[in-house]
C-alpha cells in the first residue's frame, strides 16, 4: 500500500511498522479467543523483543483548569510517543476511537493504535492533530432539512453533523435562521 501523498511520511512511522508487525506475531501465534490481558502482556514481549522501550498499565492523570480531575490507565505506550490501545471484541467501533482519541489528548502524545485481537483481527492507527477545531455532531434521524437559500459551507458558521452517520446535515448561521425542519 503506498501513502496517497509520497511527499508526506507518517509520523513515527519506523516504530508504528515494527508494532504493527508485533501485533500480527501475537495474532498468529495466539489466536482469537483470550482476555485483553493476555494479548497485552503478550504484545509487551513481543514489542521488548524487538528493541522498542514499552510500558504498560500506565496511569495518567486527567486534568481540568489544573487540577486532577480523572487518571485512565494507557494499556501500552512505546518509546513515549505511540500510545496503544487492545481491544479482544467483535470489531473496533468509533467509540474505542473516540477513547483513544481523549488519551491522546490526555497525554499530549500525537500517534495511537487500537489493535483488535478478537472475531475481526484489525487494527486503527489514529493522529491527534495539534489545531483540530472542535466539532459539533448532531443527531436527527428519520429528519430532513429543506432550505430555502443557497448554503456557503465555507461560511465559519457552516456546522456538519457526521453525514455517514446522521440521516441529516444540519447548517447553523449566526443570524439568519432560515431553515425548517421538515418530518
Amino acid at each position: 500500500m503506498g501513502l496517497a501523498n509520497p511527499d508526506r511520511q507518517l509520523l513515527h512511522v519506523d516504530k508504528t511498522e515494527k508494532i504493527i508487525g508485533c501485533y500480527y506475531d501475537v495474532l498468529n501465534e495466539l489466536g482469537p479467543g483470550f482476555l485483553e490481558s493476555v494479548y497485552e502482556r503478550s504484545l509487551v514481549i513481543a514489542l521488548r523483543g524487538v528493541g522498542l522501550e514499552v510500558e504498560s498499565q500506565v496511569a495518567l492523570d486527567v486534568r481540568f483548569r489544573g487540577q486532577v480531575v480523572g487518571e485512565f490507565r494507557a494499556d501500552i505506550v512505546v518509546d513515549k510517543s505511540v500510545l496503544l490501545e487492545i481491544k479482544a471484541g467483535k470489531t473496533i467501533d468509533r467509540s474505542h476511537e473516540a477513547q483513544l482519541l481523549n488519551y491522546l489528548q490526555a497525554t499530549g502524545l500525537s500517534v495511537g493504535m487500537i489493535f483488535n485481537f478478537g472475531a475481526k483481527p484489525e487494527f486503527k492507527r489514529l493522529i491527534r492533530t495539534l489545531h483540530a477545531r472542535p466539532t459539533t455532531s448532531i443527531e436527527l434521524p428519520q429528519t430532513q432539512i429543506a432550505h430555502k437559500r443557497a448554503v456557503d459551507t465555507n461560511h465559519p458558521a457552516f456546522i456538519r453533523a457526521n453525514p455517514r452517520k446522521s440521516a441529516a446535515t444540519l447548517r447553523f448561521y449566526p443570524c439568519d435562521f432560515s431553515s425548517t425542519l421538515v418530518r
